[in-house]
């Protein structure tokens, strides 16, 4: 898995990002802010955060962000392992055992932002428990998650808590045990949507709100991915 995250709005195919910028492209986990995502295989430049979850981005127990100084510490998670082949150089990924395994940071790089869009490449093991992809959540107060719920009714999902209210966008079908999945969740004052593989499922009436919880593999459960 990688991940980014931007502050975005429009998107298309990608992977993870937690980013504020322009363009998504195919790669790894982000956090972003940005406009539009499209799939290339070029490697994006810039962004909130991103963790490509491979060995040349670790070091000593920690996640590197490429993008800025937002490092995660890995706790438990298998580094190095054959990951899926839209990472752009080494084609690993990180493994979590769905027990204990997590990545943690000291704050959220998405605190502060009034629109973000997460982007990741899954591979589900078990999709018969409760599988965190990444999580901003304050209980149900504030924040946001990306899982997939087998306790449940199976389907992948992209959620949004503010004061109490939850507003949930599901992918209607169960994703398949060891096949690669790209997701891509967006959020703003206005609600949620959630693509899967570049396909838009649906949206969410319930308006975003940030805190300062980041975690990658866990929520209130672990992920087995």
């Amino acid at each position: 898995m990688t991940m980014e995250v931007y502050d975005g709005s429009r998107h298309r195919e990608a992977s993870v990002r937690l980013n504020d910028g322009s363009q998504w492209v195919d790669g790894p986990l982000y956090l972003h802010d940005g406009s539009y995502w499209i799939r290339q295989k070029t490697r994006p430049q810039a962004g909130v955060s991103r963790w490509t979850l491979d060995s040349a981005d670790t070091d000593s127990g920690t996640a590197i962000d490429t993008w800025n100084t937002n490092d995660g510490t890995i706790n438990g998670a298998t580094t190095g392992v054959s990951g899926a082949n839209q990472t752009y150089d080494t084609a690993e990924a990180y493994d979590f055992d769905g027990t204990d395994d997590n990545i943690t940071f000291s704050s959220s790089p998405a605190n502060g932002l009034s629109a973000l869009t997460v982007s990741a490449w899954v591979k589900i093991d078990d999709n018969s428990t409760y599988n965190t992809v990444i999580s901003g959540r304050d209980g149900s107060n504030s924040g946001f998650e990306l899982n997939q719920r087998g306790d449940l009714n199976g389907n992948l999902k992209f959620v949004l808590y503010n004061s109490g209210n939850t507003g949930a966008v599901t992918t209607g079908f169960t994703p398949n045990n060891g096949q690669w999945y790209h997701l891509i969740g967006t959020a703003d004052s206005n609600g949620a949507e959630l693509y899967v593989d570049g396909s838009s499922i649906g949206t969410a009436g319930v308006g975003l709100v940030t805190n300062d919880i980041l975690e990658i593999g866990r929520s209130t459960s672990f992920a087995d991915g």
